[in-house]
């Protein structure tokens, strides 16, 4: 079992660690541990909602620099479901055990 979905779980930790930070369990974690893309997305945001003027130039650039990356991460995502998801759920039918869907809802 493990042979076919440690793929899939590796895979998942990947994007995972490039989209948030799991070794940051409280706020001081944050010191020890680089920010992911999703505190600099909270971050950026922040800056800009705290201006008296519209957003510069600048943050245009790192918002579309940020949301380029997390596209991405978001992309591979997508591949990692449909590539590795239906071997998983394939073993999990053959076990008769729950299979994970990865519909929306």
């Amino acid at each position: 079992m493990k042979k076919i979905t440690q793929p899939l779980l590796d895979s998942l930790k990947k994007v995972e660690e490039e989209l948030t930070q799991p070794k940051a369990v409280t706020d001081y974690d944050l010191f020890n541990f680089p920010n992911r893309l999703d505190d600099m997305i909270a971050g950026l945001a922040s800056i800009i909602s705290a201006a008296d003027s519209k957003p510069t130039a600048p943050m245009y650039e790192v918002y579309n620099a940020l949301a380029a990356k997390a596209d991405n991460q978001l992309a591979q995502l997508n591949a990692i479901i449909s590539a590795q998801l239906p071997p998983v759920n394939k073993m999990i039918e053959e076990m008769k055990l729950y299979f994970i869907s990865p519909e929306k809802k």
